[in-house]
């Protein structure tokens, strides 16, 4: 698994799970962190759907925290263009992509100073859930291997 990259739009990482997988534990990870998930948007079946065009696996989900948008409306009614936010899970070749909202961005192009702090907070925030699904990854990479963290 590659390291998180952070882009203009987006903060994201590769892994070596399955798509399916990766789907899984992403929203088991952000259900334990606080966040609910409230659609998921299979963009490839749509595009198959509606189109007629085959396209590898990619799904949206709509994620949010009522407690972070209730801090992001105090601070700002605005809020609510940034909050909910969004992940991007997509199949390539071999890997499975997964993507966040780079709030921080958001945040500072308002150059309000409440949203701004929101933004960055739940940044980090995103930064840690994809942490989490890399070392979950590293996990199952190394009981694939047949080693443990105790033989590391």
């Amino acid at each position: 698994m590659h390291e998180s990259n952070s882009r203009e739009l987006s903060i994201s990482v590769e892994t070596s799970l399955p798509f399916g997988e990766c789907l899984t534990r992403l929203r088991g990870i952000l259900s334990h962190a606080g966040f609910r998930v409230l659609a998921e948007i299979p963009f490839h079946r749509e595009f198959e759907e509606h189109l007629g065009l085959p396209w590898p696996r990619y799904t949206v989900m709509v994620v949010w925290s009522p407690f972070h948008a209730y801090q992001g409306v105090l601070n700002d009614i605005d809020a609510g263009f940034i909050l909910p936010f969004h992940f991007v899970v997509a199949e390539r070749a071999g890997s499975t992509l997964v993507a966040a909202t780079n709030l921080s961005l958001l945040g500072h192009i308002t150059g309000r100073i409440g949203l701004r702090l929101v933004g960055n907070n739940l940044s980090q925030q995103i930064q840690q859930i994809l942490y989490q699904l890399h070392v979950r990854c590293d996990d199952r990479a190394n009981l694939a291997a047949g080693h443990s963290k105790e033989s590391a």
